[in-house]
């Protein structure tokens, strides 16, 4: 009884530390607002990749506790739940960042009307939208995206450059192979478009400045 009580005690101490975590984790996703799409997330923050292992982790202690099958039931159900909240809430982050990565484009367009080129980072949940309403708000303007995953410790970049602009002597997969090294991924693509992704995510502002280095570089 006394190993019983002691498993239940300690993955439901567990059990709490990961409600709380989600708890922490959802509030930094849906009251931070404008702060979310620039990538700023604060210190010690625990993301989706993480909950869900530590769920995991815990489901694997209940099933090997020392108590009896109806708790083990009930515990494995919440877990169950708690994993639909994670990746319902998930979902629900990704279309909010996607709403507000097309008012960045917006945004971005009137404050880069007439330039050749715009270097930019979002979330990284923003970035497909945003380059999207971008083909169309400024068809004329090479674009190079960064989005910011810093909950799983990641960077995707998407670039599109016009033909107008690639006869001038910038490249889409060319641009991208230029921060390659920085990013500490792999790139790839065509002249007109090109995507890549990457794990060093505390080098964006060295990328993005090496970025817009080499795009004057070509466009000069």
């Amino acid at each position: 009884l006394a190993g019983s009580a002691s498993s239940r005690a300690a993955i439901v101490t567990k059990l709490i530390e990961v409600v709380r975590h989600m708890v922490e984790h959802f509030e930094e996703i849906f009251q931070v607002g404008e702060k979310i799409v620039c990538g700023q997330q604060k210190e010690g923050f625990v993301g989706t990749k993480e909950l869900m292992k530590e769920i995991v982790e815990l489901g694997s202690e209940v099933t090997a506790s020392v108590i009896s099958a109806w708790e083990k039931e009930n515990m494995r159900q919440t877990l169950n739940r708690l994993k639909k909240i994670l990746i319902d809430c998930e979902s629900a982050a990704r279309k909010v960042a996607a709403k507000m990565g097309v008012e960045k484009a917006k945004e971005m367009a009137e404050a880069n009307k007439g330039k050749s080129f715009l270097v930019e980072v979002l979330d990284a949940g923003a970035v497909s939208k945003a380059l999207q309403h971008l083909k169309k708000a400024a068809p004329d303007t090479a674009v190079l995206l960064f989005g910011m995953d810093k909950s799983n410790g990641k960077i995707v970049c998407q670039s599109q450059v016009p033909e107008s602009v690639v006869s001038r002597g910038l490249k889409a997969n060319e641009w991208l192979e230029s921060v390659a090294h920085l990013l500490g991924g792999k790139v790839g693509g065509r002249e007109t478009t090109a995507q890549g992704s990457g794990s060093n995510v505390d080098a964006i502002d060295q990328t993005v400045q090496l970025a817009r280095e080499f795009a004057s570089s070509k466009l000069e």
